[in-house]
């Protein structure tokens, strides 16, 4: 999670295409967090400070930016705080996205635990196909997550301790 952060180095902002435009984003401990203004301007909302209040504090960071006039750091939003702001905007491309996920992608995952982009419109076959590769990619996803975690616990334990973990110590830090 990246914590509100005033006094850092500058993050230098990147335009990140979405299906709202071009917004500017920033990526910290690889998480994508995006400018709430342009966010919001994007989605037509117009007052950025209200429509934060109505979203989790854990979506909503601070944070400096290169070029960024007046020294005050910008809100950012990460991508629970993005698809947040989304549902809160009567913008008719926000409100097809809204449709899209209430009526397809969630009773999709109630009844079948599982939704692919598209799969009204897919065979069987292909249904089948892209489940596979999804599902191959969420276990290597979890499982660089998993050793990168590990990783970091060894870390802390040699900073705590002053050595390397024993091969019982490390069961215990290697353990899901």
């Amino acid at each position: 999670m990246m914590p509100n952060d005033t006094t850092n180095t500058p993050a230098v902002p990147v335009q990140t295409t979405t299906g709202f435009g071009q917004l500017r984003s920033v990526t910290r401990d690889g998480q994508v967090w995006f400018v709430a203004k342009d966010v919001c301007a994007a989605l037509g909302i117009t007052n950025t400070a209200m429509a934060l209040l109505n979203i989790s504090s854990t979506d909503v960071h601070e944070l400096r930016l290169v070029g960024q006039r007046g020294g005050r750091p910008s809100k950012m939003v990460n991508e629970s705080g993005l698809n947040a702001l989304v549902l809160q905007s009567r913008k008719p491309a926000a409100v097809a996205f809204r449709q899209h996920i209430t009526a397809v992608v969630m009773p999709s995952l109630r009844r079948f635990g599982v939704y692919v982009a598209g799969q009204e419109r897919m065979t069987d076959a292909e249904v089948k196909a892209a489940t596979t590769e999804r599902v191959d990619r969420l276990v290597m996803g979890t499982r660089a997550e998993r050793y990168a975690r590990i990783a970091e616990d060894r870390e802390k334990f040699v900073v705590e301790h002053g050595r390397q973990p024993t091969a019982k110590e490390r069961y215990f830090l290697e353990k899901p």
